[in-house]
């Protein structure tokens, strides 16, 4: 049983934005960035649950300008059963922001995903499907356990469910729902806000795209957040690193298709139990 929220604690992140990945976080983070709504880390994913106490300090004091309302888009904190109750133990005030996205399209832009940072080496995604690990991507978006978990451990109120598909239909409505949800002023939305934040890309190198993103996890290992946050915001770079893709167009998943047919529709049923119905 939930325990009713308490009063916010100011010197601590509030808003956690706990997955899951590819679909839509990046947006989200400029467009709260841009209106100046919460304070975001310099570094996006600062996984500062993953931290000790005295780390946590130092990654607020590094990452955040402002220290009143800060958040944190660490999309792979669903992964891990126990980081429900760690974020309440960590802060029982904290607001929690899930983004979901069709099973089978969010499966497609993460093999994307993982193939522009050569992290896979199959040139498709329904040859990847077939191969000996696929549930790598699949069970990311077995969305339902995750949200019960939250919502169990701090309250439906405390609880927001953030679909992809209504920021592409009604963008208006989505960010008046994240702001409500927030408690900030709506913002009417500009042609600067509705632009997508990353354009579809793949490697110039896979195995420099490769070495890249090994080099990343080094520096996030070694404490570097503020440079890793420099680089991984730089134009230039990804400029360098990647050029433009055409969008992925899959009508077959191989061997895994009725499975992830059938997420696709846990996924209308799921967004209606929460009172989400998308335009067509």
């Amino acid at each position: 049983m939930a325990k009713p929220p308490q009063a916010r604690d100011t010197t601590k992140v509030v808003f956690f934005f706990v997955g899951v990945g590819k679909c839509g976080t990046s947006w989200l983070y400029e467009f709260l960035k841009r209106h100046d709504l919460v304070s975001v880390p310099k570094l996006k994913e600062p996984y500062l649950i993953d931290a000790g106490a005295e780390r946590q300090t130092a990654i607020i004091s590094e990452l955040y300008s402002n220290k009143e309302d800060m958040a944190d888009f660490s999309t792979l904190y669903y992964w891990d059963p126990e980081n429900a109750e760690k974020i309440r133990s960590y802060n029982p005030s904290s607001r929690i922001l899930i983004t979901v996205r069709k099973p089978s399209a969010r499966i497609v832009s993460h093999f994307s995903f993982l193939r522009r940072n050569g992290l896979v080496n199959e040139p498709s995604v329904t040859e990847y499907l077939a191969g000996e690990d696929p549930e790598k991507i699949v069970a990311r978006s077995r969305y339902r356990e995750m949200i019960a978990r939250y919502k169990q451990v701090f309250g439906s109120d405390q609880v927001i469910l953030l679909p992809l598909e209504q920021l592409e239909r009604q963008p208006q409505v989505y960010a008046d729902r994240l702001c409500d949800f927030l408690g900030k002023p709506r913002v009417v939305l500009s042609d600067d806000d509705i632009k997508p934040v990353l354009k579809r890309a793949r490697a110039r190198s896979m195995i420099v795209a490769r070495l890249v993103k090994v080099s990343a996890e080094t520096i996030r290992r070694l404490g570097f957040l503020s440079i890793l946050g420099k680089l991984k915001s730089s134009t230039l770079l990804r400029s360098i690193l990647f050029k433009e893709a055409p969008p992925e167009t899959v009508s077959d998943l191989g061997p895994l298709s009725m499975e992830i047919e059938a997420l696709d529709d846990d996924y209308i049923k799921l967004l209606q139990e929460n009172g989400i119905e998308l335009s067509s």
